[in-house]
């Protein structure tokens, strides 16, 4: 990677903080992910064990 393309937008996009809450469904337990800015209107819900995977998609790892 040269510095010309770690500051591309269209390869890096501006990463958003994003709000989570962790829920259970009988014994299952998961992650409920939205984006507080509200571009997106969508929530996504995870396996509490994808969360740890996820939470590591920073642009750095």
């Amino acid at each position: 990677m040269t510095p010309d393309t770690a500051k591309d937008p269209k390869l890096y996009p501006i990463l958003r903080n994003l709000q989570f809450s962790p829920i259970k469904q009988g014994e299952d337990q998961f992650i409920v992910l939205w984006d507080p800015s509200g571009l997106s209107k969508e929530k996504l819900v995870l396996p509490l064990n994808y969360f740890f995977i996820v939470q590591h998609f920073d642009g750095e790892h």
